[in-house]
This record gives structure tokens, C-alpha cells and sequence, in this order.
């Protein structure tokens, strides 16, 4: 046989090596697709919701939310902010520390928030 040709099972021993290696890359590209695009909805989800808070008369200030946490888990942190009750008899006010919000990709409705430091509370 000559040494330019190969025998029909490396050929397809190459051939199953090769689809596996493709689906792996394309499972790979898939799935940081995906992550970036539920990230990308995370940080919509956070200016959406101080757009609302606003139009309802609220005062809310928060640093750039800085999103994370790839590839296992999404991460959004704002590093500061100060939220108050939209105008009122009983108009409250909440300068925050830090506040983390991360859940897994695969289970987005499962969040974990923390927030420690130093909560001031009170009336705006």
C-alpha cells in the first residue's frame, strides 16, 4: 500500500476525531454565545429597571453595573448607589454599599444578592 493512502478505518477514526473536535468547538461557541447574550439582558434588565423607577418619580443613582462571573456563573456588581421613594408624606431614602447579584446561567430565576457594608436608611 502506498504511503499516501490510508486504510478505510484511519480514515474514519480521523473522521470521528474531527466530529468530535467540531462539535466540542461548536457546543464551546455556543454556550459563551449564550452567556454573553444573558449577560448582555442582565445589564438591559438593571437600566430598565432604574429607567422605570424614575418615570415613577423616583430618585435612584447607581454606579455602572459591572458584569462577570464567566463562565460558570453571571455576576452584576454596583459598586455604590443611593435610591429614594418617589415624593411623599413618607418619601425614604437607601444609600447602599456595594451589592452583588450572581446566579448560574443554566438557572437564572436562582439569584444570590449580597450586599455587606454599611446601609443608611432613612428619610429623603
Amino acid at each position: 500500500m502506498n504511503a499516501m493512502q490510508s486504510s478505510p478505518s484511519r480514515r474514519i477514526a480521523l473522521f470521528v476525531v474531527t466530529a468530535i473536535v467540531a462539535v466540542i468547538v461548536i457546543t464551546a461557541a455556543g454556550y459563551t454565545a449564550y452567556w454573553y447574550s444573558a449577560a448582555a439582558k442582565v445589564r438591559a434588565s438593571i437600566d430598565r429597571w432604574v429607567a422605570d423607577r424614575r418615570a415613577a418619580g423616583w430618585d435612584v443613582s447607581l454606579s455602572e453595573p459591572r458584569i462577570g462571573g464567566f463562565p460558570f456563573r453571571i455576576v452584576a456588581v454596583v459598586s455604590d448607589g443611593r435610591i429614594a421613594g418617589p415624593d411623599g408624606p413618607e418619601r425614604w431614602s437607601w444609600d447602599m454599599p456595594p451589592v452583588t447579584a450572581s446566579a448560574r446561567p443554566w438557572t437564572p430565576q436562582s439569584i444570590h444578592v449580597e450586599a455587606p457594608g454599611r446601609h443608611l436608611i432613612g428619610t429623603a
